[in-house]
């Protein structure tokens, strides 16, 4: 930097790179946060994602690598330092290039984040006892990189459930530069009990073990880490020595252990009950075509061994050569063109009166593929049921017809919910039937819910009604687009609602602008930190509701609104209210 540039600071121990940027913002006296990425990122908004930011490479050569290459930064300063672990070379090298770049788009999707239905946004978490002695010790606050990691809800130094920053993961200030606050913390949504608190200090010290730098890049990789799965299962009594999974006595166990995890949002995604558990267990113990995300394997690590160190113990004793023997079992996924070869000679195999499991064997693809496969072109299987009796398959495909839930069929028919998705993609025409049967139901639900508001709020435009029904319309602008432009209220008739209407707008307007502004700063006290939305004011203003329509006639309300909507908790949205 020249010698005209601001000082900078100093890193503090174990501390991410959003948050040195934070105080070095602070620490400048900027008040635009533009300008403190453009210093250190070459734009007004480089740099400021949280988790993985991006222009790593010209903060590096902005501040002359004092804090390290960008190499090193990427993998020990950012979120990439959780996942790095766990990536094989090439994943890791293309995440790395990417964040030294001028953007990071569609990284999380390339790295499974955004398809493995947990949170894909890292919450940014803190310890209300580390920020007092953080304060105490260094005289500031900061974010430290090991809190922010997924699956770590426990300080591992005071042993309190972590709070949660009410800012950047959800896109509130999302350009913007923080240090951690007791204002802008609350705890998670569903506090976990004790009992539960003590499994979740468990998997953070696995997490926190499995994620030092000395455990090796792409080292817990996934083969290598199911062979180790593998072999404490065996241990447990879960495998056969003939090599098959025993799902039915290690379902239960991985059930409980993850209800006790489950309380946390962010590990929704483990399995509910026994069912789940045993579809989960059965993808990490098999050979795997896709990734997985880290936490399923961590949480399977800490249900198994419960001792981080016994597993990379085990782990390091697994041969390179035997975790590739592994994943050679399972042919690598075709390609559209040999995929659809594959589809032909299965058809002429099957036409030819060979039977389907033969032609699945000599085509190297699943039974249930090939039976899939055969449904779609119209050519039904031969079947040997063992739980999918005679007399109950004819209700099961009524009901499939009619578009009804999966979950619920399995659950009134007592089977589960592969057998029942079996019967949906092996059956010739059924997935299909099944599908348009949800997408008019669908179609229906949202056709009334927005015909609904509509003739309620005839006058209210189509912002309001947006956020009246948010899902509805979202359904509607996605799939039947046509409808909701002719089901749409024109300006015109918004115009000629209000006109002549003998209404004391003025003594109106100013009830209603203050009993929103009583509302809102309820709201604002009562959620700190945390945004306040139109359907929370009108929930404590009924007749707010009615009026959403006239907010033209209404500009005190409008005005009282836009404030309200504005609010971030903080004493200066407290002041605008009152005002």
């Amino acid at each position: 930097m020249r010698p005209d540039s601001p000082p900078l600071l100093q890193w503090l121990p174990e501390e991410t790179l959003f948050s040195l940027v934070s105080r070095l913002h602070r620490f400048w006296g900027h008040t635009d946060p533009g300008a403190s990425a453009h210093i250190l990122f070459g734009g007004q908004r480089s740099g400021t994602q949280h988790d993985l930011p991006n222009s790593l490479a010209h903060f590096v050569r902005r501040t002359e690598a004092c804090y390290g290459s960008a190499n090193e930064l990427a993998r020990t300063r950012t979120m990439l330092s959780f996942y790095r672990p766990f990536l094989d070379q090439t994943s890791l090298d293309t995440a790395i290039e990417r964040m030294s770049g001028p953007t990071v788009a569609h990284l999380k999707f390339a790295l499974g984040l955004l398809t493995s239905r947990f949170r894909a946004n890292h919450p940014l978490k803190a310890c209300p006892k580390c920020i007092l002695d953080d304060i105490a010790t260094h005289g500031w606050t900061y974010w430290h990189t090991t809190q922010q990691w997924p699956g770590m809800w426990v300080c591992s130094t005071h042993g309190e459930i972590l709070c949660v920053s009410g800012v950047k993961s959800n896109g509130v200030e999302r350009f913007l530069w923080h240090v951690p606050t007791t204002a802008q913390l609350g705890p998670p949504t569903d506090l976990p009990t004790d009992h539960d608190q003590d499994a979740l200090t468990r998997l953070g010290r696995t997490v926190e073990r499995l994620t030092r730098l000395d455990v090796l890049d792409g080292e817990i990789n996934m083969a290598r880490t199911r062979e180790a799965l593998r072999a404490k299962a065996l241990s447990h009594g879960w495998l056969t020595r003939a090599g098959h999974l025993r799902l039915r006595e290690a379902a239960p166990s991985y059930a409980a252990h993850c209800a006790r995890l489950r309380s946390i949002s962010e590990l929704r995604a483990l399995p509910a009950d026994a069912i789940e558990a045993s579809e989960q267990i059965g993808r990490l113990l098999r050979p795997m075509r896709t990734g997985t995300h880290p936490l399923r394997l961590l949480v399977a690590i800490d249900w198994m061994y419960g001792d981080p160190e016994s597993f990379l113990a085990d782990l390091r004793m697994v041969p390179a050569g035997l975790a590739a023997d592994a994943d050679e079992r399972v042919p690598s996924a075709p390609s559209a063109a040999t995929k659809e070869d594959q589809r032909r000679e299965l058809l002429d195999l099957v036409q030819a009166g060979r039977p389907i499991t033969a032609a699945a064997r000599q085509l190297r693809v699943d039974v249930a593929t090939a039976m899939a496969w055969a449904a779609d072109m119209g050519v039904a299987s031969r079947r040997r049921p063992k739980r999918l009796k005679p007399d109950m398959r004819p209700s099961m495909m009524a009901d499939l017809t009619a578009g009804q839930d999966k979950s619920e069929i399995a659950q009134r028919y007592g089977v589960s919910l592969v057998t029942v998705t079996r019967l949906l993609r092996t059956e010739p025409g059924l997935h299909r039937a099944w599908k348009d049967a949800r997408f008019s139901s669908a179609q229906r639900a949202a056709r009334l819910a927005w015909s609904t508001v509509l003739q309620q709020q005839p006058t209210i435009g189509v912002k309001w009604m947006r956020m009246l029904c948010p899902a509805d319309y979202a359904w509607l602008y996605r799939n039947d687009r046509a409808w909701l432009k002719a089901n749409t209220p024109s300006e015109s008739d918004r115009v000629r609602a209000v006109i002549n209407r003998a209404v004391r707008w003025d003594e109106r307007d100013e009830a209603l602008s203050q009993a929103v502004r009583v509302a809102a700063l309820a709201l604002v006290r009562a959620q700190p930190g945390k945004p306040v939305r139109l359907w929370q004011i009108y929930q404590q203003v009924p007749d707010l509701k009615a009026k959403l329509g006239a907010l033209d006639r209404l500009p005190r309300t409008c005005a009282a609104l836009d404030i309200a909507l504005k609010t971030r908790g903080d004493s200066q949205d407290e002041a605008k209210l009152i005002d």
